[in-house]
């Protein structure tokens, strides 16, 4: 016969146990969600003090364990001979024969769960009554659950909460900076190089890994074979001789290297794809390709940066960045605030007394004086300068005025021959 009602079912049954793993696979699946919000300006900064809050929420989690812990094993020991004995009757005057003391703390569950739902303000002062009892014990209960309430409800929630505030006010402060940090390592995370299968096939290695995992481990192999003679007769023989071993080695490892090379090029110019351009087929090359080679070769990437790379430089940008900031702190502040008070109060000290007023005084009527000379230079030079000018312009007219009596006197002098001749 097949039982319908759950109410008769194991409590582990397998179709229980399903649905709550699959709720919680519901709650995991638009949790995921967040990954990308830092794609967006306005909801990167949120989603990145939600993430260092949840920081602080696990940081401050251990502590509130060992609390929670402490009171649930003093509860449980202070209630449990009332759970565990038999009930009084119920009377015409008592109906509620059961206390409230032994609901909330009967064992560990229900203790559990009483002091951890006060923590959230839904817990009940007469949770520690014990009704008929005349005893000392719920006065204990009181001062015990009251001090669990100081600590924890007042105190630690408190202080947690200060600590998300102060994640949340850092995040902002600076949240352009954050969010283009945020944004740029999401990007980098579809930028690198790898195949991605779905569920449930990325938990296998894929082939291409597999096959780079051997490559590299055949490649450390010889490499390693070829070194270690080298060690060992660098460490017997000679320098001379260390070094010449060093050059065959650095020989035989080009030799090895430039074939690695001829064979990757060979194999690959079956698979490199090729254009036509004028006429004539040409390989294209794929940064693939060039990158394999630069990696086999040992000649570093120039042109094209790695992920590991990317990131490294981006963290030290960001790195910097803060110390630049930081460089200049409330403690340099309030020093720089001393000092300057400091020299304000010596120079006042310094202008009051009468030697300062003096010395004042002769460097006032020293700067007049080379201030006074300065002009006088001034209109002396100016005076010359004019002076030269009116001397050069008398010379050229007198130059100008004997250059035309010269000349009147040269044309009339040849006149007269002239005429002396014909007559």
């Amino acid at each position: 016969m097949i039982i319908s009602d759950r109410s008769l079912w194991d409590p582990w049954d397998p179709r229980n146990v399903s649905e709550g793993l699959f709720a919680f696979a519901n709650i995991m699946s638009f949790y995921r969600l967040l990954y990308f919000l830092p794609a967006f300006e306005v909801l990167g900064p949120l989603q990145i003090s939600l993430r260092r809050m949840l920081k602080d929420i696990a940081k401050f989690a251990l502590l509130f364990m060992l609390i929670i812990f402490a009171f649930l094993v003093g509860m449980h020991n202070l209630y449990w001979y009332f759970g565990e004995r038999a009930p009084p009757p119920r009377t015409a005057t008592n109906p509620a024969y059961e206390p409230r003391a032994v609901k909330s703390f009967n064992d560990l569950t229900s203790t559990l769960h009483t002091i951890f739902w006060a923590l959230f303000g839904r817990g009940e002062y007469k949770a520690v009554e014990l009704n008929d009892y005349t005893l000392s014990t719920d006065r204990f209960g009181y001062i015990i659950y009251g001090t669990y309430h100081i600590i924890c409800v007042t105190i630690l929630i408190n202080m947690l909460i200060a600590m998300m505030t102060r994640s949340f006010t850092r995040t902002a402060e600076d949240s352009d900076r954050e969010w283009k940090f945020a944004r740029s390592m999401l990007y980098m995370d579809y930028i690198q190089q790898s195949a991605i299968l779905p569920p449930p096939l990325n938990i296998l290695m894929l082939p291409k890994a597999v096959y780079r995992t051997y490559k590299s481990v055949r490649q450390t192999s010889l490499m390693t074979e070829i070194r270690q003679p080298m060690e060992r007769q660098e460490s017997r023989s000679s320098s001379t001789f260390c070094s010449s071993f060093r050059q065959e080695f650095q020989v035989r490892t080009l030799e090895f290297t430039q074939i690695r090379v001829v064979k990757e090029l060979s194999r690959m110019s079956s698979s490199e794809e090729k254009v036509e351009e004028d006429g004539l087929l040409v390989p294209v090359e794929s940064p693939n390709i060039l990158r394999r080679l630069q990696v086999i070769s040992g000649v570093p990437e120039l042109d094209t940066l790695t992920y590991q790379q990317t990131v490294q430089r981006l963290v030290q940008r960001y790195i910097l960045d803060m110390q630049r900031e930081a460089e200049v702190i409330e403690d340099d502040v309030e020093v720089l605030k001393r000092v300057i008070f400091n020299f304000s109060h010596e120079l006042d000290s310094q202008t009051t007394t009468a030697s300062f007023q003096e010395e004042l005084k002769k460097y006032i009527t020293k700067i007049q004086r080379n201030v006074q000379k300065w002009k006088e230079n001034a209109s002396a030079s100016d005076r010359t300068s004019a002076q030269d000018e009116q001397s050069r312009a008398r010379r050229s007219r007198e130059a100008f005025a004997k250059s035309r009596i010269d000349r009147s006197s040269f044309y009339n002098s040849k006149s007269k021959s002239e005429w002396t001749k014909k007559n």
